[in-house]
């Protein structure tokens, strides 16, 4: 169960996230987030922040998304947090992360997992794609294929140390062969992302969610 309470996502029922018809009573406010992109950066950063005061809340988010997204755009200035406690907004962020695990198939939410989540969330995600995508690989041993899914999900140095060269040379892999394969790790992660986010923009636009 989470306590969503009355704030500027407009849900304003306590409601069972497996039980999606108990969001019965929606509030015409202004919708925290712009997009399900955003809301999911936001939803999963909070799941590794310490509660703490609003303004250092702020700062925190400010200086992980300078080290991890410095490269994307998710405009978090334009995040609509505006009447919400700290509390209130790790609610609403739990709330969404509730959504992505029991709204969506599994491989989907593993890929968002991958994509968004930190820590063991993001590597139970990792391991989850990377199982999606065993039965099309050529490459099948569990530690290679981890490996290789990590060269794809994992952050920059983790990439450098993961590239397909490194990793052949590691496990006496033809390079070529485990391109081909962290391909395949990446191009179907981004089709289960994408179903993921498709399926999450329905729900987040019906229940004020996003604009």
């Amino acid at each position: 169960m989470y306590a969503t309470g009355t704030g500027a996502m407009g849900v304003s029922a306590i409601c069972t996230l497996r039980r999606p018809e108990m969001i019965e009573q929606i509030v015409e406010e202004k919708p925290i987030f712009r997009s399900v992109e955003q809301a999911l950066h936001l939803a999963f950063m909070m799941e590794i922040l310490p509660v703490m005061q609003k303004s250092q809340m702020q700062i925190m988010l400010d200086r992980l998304i300078k080290q991890r997204f410095m490269q994307e755009t998710i405009e978090y200035r334009s995040i609509n947090l505006s009447g919400l406690s700290p509390l209130e907004i790790r609610a609403q962020c739990a709330m969404i992360r509730g959504v992505v695990e029991h709204h969506l198939l599994k491989h989907e939410s593993d890929a968002i997992h991958a994509r968004y989540g930190f820590q063991v969330c993001k590597a139970n995600g990792v391991r989850g794609v990377r199982d999606y995508c065993l039965p099309i690989m050529t490459i099948k041993g569990n530690i290679p294929t981890l490996a290789m899914a990590w060269g794809v999900y994992g952050t920059k140095r983790q990439r450098e140390d993961l590239s397909s060269r490194r990793i052949a040379d590691e496990f006496s892999l033809s390079q070529s062969s485990v391109t081909r394969n962290m391909k395949v790790i990446r191009d179907t992660g981004m089709i289960l992302l994408d179903r993921g986010i498709d399926r999450l923009r329905v729900l987040f636009e019906q229940w004020n969610v996003i604009e």
